[in-house]
């Protein structure tokens, strides 16, 4: 299995091992109590943050790729000019989460005595995600929440989407600039995502060296 597939089984197994005792409480909606509550939620959650990112970068990719709804309210320019935001958007969220989780990972294996693990596994880690993520996330302008992003396809296909609004004789050139624009960024998305992949690949493998314990999660 691949690095990330490892450490998504690793959380499985051991919320599966943390939650089984109060699965009739769980069933019947009832509070209970778990003395590593925090420690779930700070590893198995952020862990859950970063696979729900990532998969929405997939799911990106899928979108930009297939026709766009068929209802008349939602014009194609705009469709995949949003499809195109939301990815960046979610590239720039994926990055910020992966520092975070590192962080998060790091300080409690710190405070636990475990320096030399993280220094050598998780240390490394930040400079990669900043090398990886730094040029797709500079396509925002510095400006990621401040302003929606655009480039000469998604400008053309804008620009004809006017002009053939009002003359039918524009057509074709709408319908070419869509095309053009979904290629471009499909193909750039799906280069991405498969960069992506293998920087989860190596960024999970490097945690769960200092993550496991045996066969379980390390508990301080």
């Amino acid at each position: 299995m691949s690095g990330f597939e490892d450490y998504q089984k690793l959380m499985a197994d051991w919320t599966k091992r943390l939650l089984e005792p109060h699965m009739d409480a769980i069933k019947a909606g009832k509070p209970f109590v778990n003395s590593q509550e925090q420690l779930l939620d700070t590893i198995f959650n952020g862990f859950i943050d970063i696979s729900d990112t990532y998969e929405a970068l997939v799911l990106s990719e899928t979108l930009i790729s297939v026709a766009p709804p068929r209802s008349k309210k939602i014009e194609h320019d705009k469709y995949i000019k949003y499809v195109v935001n939301t990815y960046l958007q979610d590239v720039y969220i994926l990055k910020e989460r992966l520092n975070s989780y590192a962080t998060k990972i790091m300080r409690i294996h710190n405070k636990s005595g475990r320096e030399n693990l993280t220094i050598e596994h998780i240390k490394p880690l930040f400079e990669i995600i900043k090398n990886k993520f730094q040029g797709i996330v500079d396509v925002r302008g510095g400006h990621v929440h401040a302003e929606r992003y655009s480039d000469s396809e998604l400008s053309d296909a804008s620009f004809m989407a006017l002009v053939s609004n009002n003359s039918s004789n524009f057509k074709f050139e709408y319908t070419d600039s869509l095309t053009k624009a979904k290629v471009i960024w499909y193909e750039r998305m799906k280069t991405n995502n498969i960069e992506t992949k293998n920087v989860l690949d190596l960024y999970f493998k490097s945690l769960i060296r200092v993550v496991k314990d045996g066969d379980s999660v390390f508990t301080p």
